[in-house]
This record gives C-alpha cells, structure tokens and sequence, in this order.
C-alpha cells in the first residue's frame, strides 16, 4: 500500500521539475528591461499628448483631410497610431517605453515590420524633436529590400508635427524614398 502512494507522489514530484524546467525552456531570449532613464520617459510622455484625431495636407491640391488616428492603449503603456484611416495605404504604428528608450513598431503597407527606436526628445529651430532608427525587420523577404527605416518626429510650437519617413533601399538610408507629413488636430 505504502508503495502505491508513493508513485502518485514521484509522480508530482517528477510533474513539478518539468513544469519548472519548461518554464525556463521558454525564458531564452527574455531579459529584464533595462530602467528607464528621464530621457526616454519624457520622450514617451510627449508621444502620449498625440492621442487624438489628426489631419494632414494633401501635397497636391493643399487641401486638409483625415491622416492620423492616435490612441493611448494597454494601461497607458502604448500609443497606437492608424495612419491614412481608411484608405487603401492604412499603417499602423505602435509606440513604448522599453527601459533607456521609446521603440516603435511600423506595420508597413509593404508587409514587413521595421522596429525603430529613440533614446530621446532633441531640441531643434523647430521644436523638439524624436528621431527614431532602425534596430530590426521582420518580414523582409530580401535583406537588400526596401523598408521604412529611419523617422523625424518635430514636435513644432504652433502644434503640428511633422513625420519624416526614410527609407532603407538596397541597404543605403534613402531619401528618395523619403515622405514627410505635416499633421495638425482635427478641428
């Protein structure tokens, strides 16, 4: 009899060192974020000011139509930006604070997805600004293709900002590629 409890607890016993050793199976590649310096703080909480509707120039005709759609989300800890809402080029990009800087992912209309990241706000004639850079792709079918790689945030005193989207092309930061989009607040 007395053998007979003791497999169901070998059993638990064996159950729990497994439990334990998967949970560290799955930990490689996770790591503790790194504290977060004021720098990078302030520069999240300046992105966190844009939640709102936006518009944005047409470069053609001049003319201000919807742009951008900015929203605070995940206990305040993203900003999710829809730009272009509903046309056929809609991109989402999501900001956070990961430890010394603010990241932000781009969900490209070309189907990959640049990871760019800022360490913080820079004064500038213009305002303050955020310059963000590459630190990874995902989804790029070629290592030599085209993806959006380099950002300008100008955060102006009047109060719009400017985005000015760089793209890397055949591995070289390219301006002719380059966009920049002037947005002001829906009124």
């Amino acid at each position: 009899m007395r053998s007979l409890l003791l497999i169901p607890l070998a059993a638990l016993v064996l159950l729990s060192g497994c439990a334990q050793h998967d949970h560290h199976s799955h930990a490689s590649g996770v790591r503790a974020a790194i504290a977060t310096t004021p720098e990078a703080k302030a520069a999240w909480e300046k992105l966190r000011t844009l939640e709102g509707e936006w518009e944005g120039q047409h470069p053609e005709t001049g003319a201000w139509m919807p742009s951008a759609s900015m929203k605070v989300s995940s206990n305040n800890s993203v900003l999710r930006e829809l730009m272009f809402p509903g046309s056929a080029h809609e991109m989402t990009n999501m900001y956070h604070l990961d430890g010394d800087r603010v990241v932000l992912t781009h969900y490209c209309g070309m189907g990959n997805q640049p990871r760019l990241a800022s360490r913080g706000l820079q004064p500038s004639p213009q305002g303050e600004t955020l310059h963000f850079t590459i630190d990874s792709v995902s989804n790029l079918a070629d290592a030599q293709g085209m993806f959006m790689g380099d950002l300008l945030v100008n955060f102006r005193p009047d109060g719009t900002i400017s985005q000015n989207w760089r793209s890397y092309d055949k591995g070289v930061l390219s301006d002719a590629h380059s966009v920049e989009i002037v947005l002001r607040r829906r009124k």
